[in-house]
């Protein structure tokens, strides 16, 4: 009996975040706010970047990686994370090879090795990101390309996931978004920006060669009330900030002169 209960709340719950994404969608809607794919964006993008026969690195993937086992377009797909217990939950395949390491000091085999090198929402991770990068760009043949996710250390919810408490942050992001389990290691954000991530990409002589930011978030959006305080929030952030948004992406090549 009490297991039919448990159950019946959480589907009440689920019903309840349900309809205010709907609500919230809706909102937008409204106003003539149009909601992006962004995993759509960063795909197209990715797709576009790689050439057949290409040796790939899937940077901070782990147990997620961001290609399927066996594409036929990549010689070599390679899962690295400073995290050995994360590459070792990927499904049985999924990589050719793992490296557990830390990206601002990559082991010297990885030195020049990668024609495409994808890091999705990992910066946001690490203590320096310009050691971060610098180490990233390291690990690139010259002339190879690497796609940067990274949340904006300005966006709302990067604010409270510095501000809030490490347990308090995981039992209500877990609690409230089931399929963010597993996720929830410490951000520090550093340097998060798109100006402070464009300056430290041109000060390690790379070439910059596309950027984009994002204006949109899913976190609020399992609340009506608060997605619409986020909203106003973030139209006086664009006002205020010229940096401000909710995350971006940005691809830079290494030099063949570095």
């Amino acid at each position: 009996m009490n297991q039919a209960l448990d159950t019946s709340k959480g589907s009440l719950v689920q019903r309840f975040l349900y309809w205010n994404k709907v609500a919230s969608q809706q909102f937008d809607r409204l106003f003539g706010i149009p909601w992006v794919s962004i995993r759509n964006e960063e795909r197209q993008v990715i797709e576009s970047l790689l050439s057949p026969g290409a040796v790939v690195a899937d940077v901070g993937g782990g147990k997620k990686p961001f290609f399927p086992s066996g594409d036929p377009r990549i010689h070599e797909y390679v899962g690295i994370d400073i995290d050995l217990d994360e590459l070792q939950r990927a499904p049985t395949g999924s990589y050719d090879a793992i490296s557990a390491c830390d990206i601002s000091r990559p082991d010297v085999d990885l030195t020049g090795k990668f024609d495409l090198i994808i890091c999705n929402n990992t910066l946001e991770h690490v203590l320096d990101a310009e050691q971060g990068i610098a180490g990233l760009q390291s690990m690139l043949k010259p002339g190879g390309r690497c796609f940067l996710a990274v949340p904006c250390r300005l966006a709302p919810f990067a604010l409270l996931n510095r501000w809030m408490p490490e347990r308090l942050k995981q039992l209500v992001l877990f609690s409230l978004i089931p399929e963010k389990r597993g996720d929830g290691f410490v951000a520090h954000y550093d340097k998060a920006t798109p100006s402070g991530f464009r300056s430290i990409i041109e000060s390690l002589g790379a070439k910059l060669f596309y950027e984009k930011r994002f204006y949109w978030s899913s976190y609020f959006t399992i609340f009506l009330p608060a997605y619409i305080v986020w909203r106003a929030l973030t139209g006086l952030a664009r006002l205020v900030s010229p940096d401000y948004c909710e995350r971006f992406h940005m691809t830079f090549e290494r030099s063949s002169d570095i």
